[in-house]
């Protein structure tokens, strides 16, 4: 067994080990962890560093490609993978610490990963100095293409937001290799070790003289080895030859663009002084298509199958140019061509397309695109979330489904993005029973179609539209997202302070409906008190009785104003306990309070509760303003149980202010509160009446009981 794969065993074994034992503390885990440190101790022993990578299911170390089959190595490759880690660069002197902390990424799944805020936040966060991520790629490398690090294409697991893979690339007289974000690279008189070639056309001997030293320094520099992280806009001499032969024929190229070279005599000039036989294919290759025409590269592309063996980037630059020149029809073509790629039988023609495909669902919004153009892309990219049968493929077309989505929300094409998003929802649904990851795609696309950057911007044009518009529009796409809406809606809602905007928010959350009560239940645990009332607000309205406790705990909150709202919420979800928790915060809660409970009984016919609220009817000493007695007899009326007839007829027996009388007021109150229950039918209430009325004088009380008691009919 190789070190390394000795390495990559005991890291194996440490990972599961954490995973069995749920710590890095336990002794199997620390034992496993021992001895990993205790091998790559070793391995780094004789060498300063060690640079790990992983590209196209293959391992590098040090930039020698490992030949072996073994099945740890395959763990470790899918691991890196599944993570989108390009690897890692491990230094002398690695400590204990550093090495646990690259167990934990391994052991945490992908998406927990990116929300821990990836690989490489977790090693910052114990400031690792012997163990970093790598940005190296190794890939196989065809006529111009670029070579970035990887996490300027699909980064660590960590980024949110638009994806824009692969680099811009320079081609004009000085350019050389740019970086994803199109900014400044290695080229003829940027560094990479290059001479500057002159502007303008020269003579043919003039032009090979100077490709002569070009090439010269090119061939003297570039002897393999791999590039050094923080190196890729250095000098350039550690680049890997491939990389640097990549920026060579860039130049060479667009350096003969106008210029009159025989290219015979230059392949015979370039081969005498070390170029490879298939380096001077390339090379020449570039070259004559640099001098192709707009309809010869078309044709080429369309009939020969090249737009599958050119550099992605030339293809989507050529595109782009189509596009600029007006000739959507031609632009449509390639589109359509390039398209094919993305159910061909090979994986790397697979991929490769798809990551065109990535670049160009950014285009809606830069540069714009013709209609027509527009539902192709459209088409084709729903046609390969559906087909595409490889996982690491599909992650791709999720990416483009990125940036689509950011387009259509940029150009506020809600409905659109709703659409289509619901399409992509039924395929995944329905993908479930092919492949367990197919039924998860869509799950983890809303995902990152919820981050906090994208619901920010999505809230700010709902916030711009007009409320009853933006209802209609958005409240569709956000009950689509489900949870993952709810949540993002009620973290805006504990920090919008615009009372309007509060009230949006409420309704959006109220639109999504059930999926929004597992993120209701933990807004009634924030200690922003009206995130608190409005959850509490929203349990209510969707009936949420599955929340009835956190309704239940609110009523003992510090804030009153949440205590209304929870003795609301607790009215319209109803129930025997309900009845129970409001009728005994009756006694302790202020007057504002006491009112919302008594409404809350009374519209739930809380007749259990009758006992407490008899109580809130009694004469209190200083007690002073009669409302929440008024009201609470009101209430045993509203009822409609025979239970509060006792108490009812107790007031209406008691006239006068003096030893203990109560006043015409409460009276009358009681008076209509038993005529109710007269009204209703109760038998017991019919005989309290005829008995108070028998004995009071006219008056008040008298006539509200006589209306609601009709007359006996006269005996024969």
């Amino acid at each position: 067994m190789t070190p390394f794969i000795e390495f990559t065993s005991l890291l194996q074994r440490a990972v599961k080990g954490v995973q069995l034992y749920g710590s890095t503390g336990h002794a199997k885990a620390r034992e496993a962890l021992d001895q990993l440190a205790a091998q790559t101790g070793r391995m780094l022993a004789g060498t300063p560093r060690l640079q790990i990578v992983v590209s196209q299911n293959r391992i590098f170390v040090d930039g020698q490609l490992l030949r072996e089959h073994n099945p740890t190595l395959k763990w470790f490759t899918e691991q890196l993978m599944e993570r989108r880690l390009n690897g890692f660069v491990m230094a002398h002197g690695i400590t204990p610490e550093e090495l646990e902390r690259v167990v934990q990424i391994l052991v945490l799944k992908p998406q927990k990963l990116a929300d821990s805020g990836g690989a490489a936040q977790l090693l910052s966060e114990i400031d690792a100095s012997h163990v970093r991520l790598s940005h190296v790629r190794y890939e196989e490398v065809r006529e111009g293409e670029i070579v970035v690090p990887e996490d300027a294409l699909i980064g660590d697991g960590s980024a949110s937001g638009g994806v824009a893979l692969g680099p811009a690339a320079g081609f004009g007289g000085g350019g050389g290799t740019g970086n994803a974000a199109g900014g400044p690279g290695i080229g003829v008189g940027q560094g990479g070790g290059f001479p500057d070639l002159p502007d303008g056309p020269m003579t043919e001997e003039e032009a090979v003289r100077q490709l002569t030293a070009l090439t010269q320094a090119w061939t003297g520099n570039a002897q393999g080895g791999e590039t050094t992280d923080g190196d890729a806009t250095g000098s350039g001499r550690s680049l890997p030859r491939t990389v640097r032969f990549q920026t060579f024929a860039a130049n060479v190229s667009t350096f003969l663009r106008e210029q009159s070279v025989d290219l015979i005599r230059l392949r015979s000039r370039l081969s005498d002084m070390g170029v490879s036989k298939d380096e001077l294919e390339e090379l020449l290759h570039a070259i004559s298509w640099e001098r192709l025409g707009t309809e010869e590269r078309i044709a080429k592309m369309l009939e020969q199958n090249l737009i599958f063996e050119l550099p992605s980037e030339k293809v989507l630059s050529f595109i782009l140019e189509l596009i600029r020149l007006e000739r959507a029809s031609d632009a449509a073509r390639l589109i359509e061509k390039l398209g094919t790629g993305l159910f061909a039988e090979s994986h790397e023609t697979r991929r490769s397309a798809a990551d065109s495909f990535i670049r160009i669902a950014t285009w809606g919004t830069d540069p714009g695109l013709p209609a027509e153009i527009e539902a192709l892309v459209d088409k084709i990219l729903l046609t390969h979330f559906v087909r595409e049968s490889d996982p690491h493929i599909h992650e791709r077309s999720v990416l483009a489904f990125e940036n689509l989505y950011d387009s259509w929300i940029a150009r506020e094409q809600i409905p659109k993005a709703y659409q289509i998003l619901r399409k992509l929802e039924g395929a995944s649904a329905a993908g479930a029973a092919q492949a367990p990851w197919k039924g998860e795609a869509f799950g983890q696309l809303a995902t990152k179609l919820t981050s906090a950057p994208r619901m920010k911007t999505l809230l700010a044009k709902m916030y711009a539209r007009d409320g009853e518009v933006a209802a209609s529009t958005y409240h569709p796409l956000l009950t689509l997202f489900g949870e993952r809406a709810a949540q993002r809606l009620l973290e805006a809602l504990a920090e919008e302070e615009d009372r309007g905007r509060r009230g949006r928010l409420v309704k959006a959350v109220k639109s999504i409906g059930k999926p929004a009560l597992q993120s209701l239940h933990e807004a009634t645990k924030s200690p922003t008190w009206y995130l608190v009332r409005n959850a509490l607000n929203l349990i209510g309205d969707l009936v949420a009785v599955d929340l009835a406790d956190d309704a239940v705990e609110a009523l003992a909150h510090d804030d009153d104003r949440v205590r209304k709202a929870a003795a609301r919420a607790l009215g319209k979800l109803g129930g025997l306990r309900a009845e129970k928790q409001l009728g005994d915060a009756l006694a302790s809660n202020e007057p504002e309070t006491q009112m919302e409970i008594l409404a809350a009984l009374a519209a739930m016919k809380g007749d259990t509760a009758i006992p407490q609220i008899a109580e809130l009817t009694k004469k209190r000493i200083g007690r002073g303003d009669d409302s929440v007695r008024l009201r609470a007899i009101e209430v045993l009326g509203q009822i409609g149980s025979a239970a509060a007839i006792a108490p009812l007829t107790d007031l209406l027996r008691k006239k006068g202010l003096l030893g203990g009388g109560e006043s015409n007021e409460i009276r009358a109150a009681a008076a209509k509160a038993l005529a109710a229950l007269n009204a209703l039918g109760l038998q017991e209430a019919r005989q309290a009446a005829d008995a108070i009325i028998g004995v009071e004088g006219d008056g008040t009380v008298r006539k509200i009981l006589q209306r609601s008691t009709p007359a006996k009919p006269p005996r024969e």
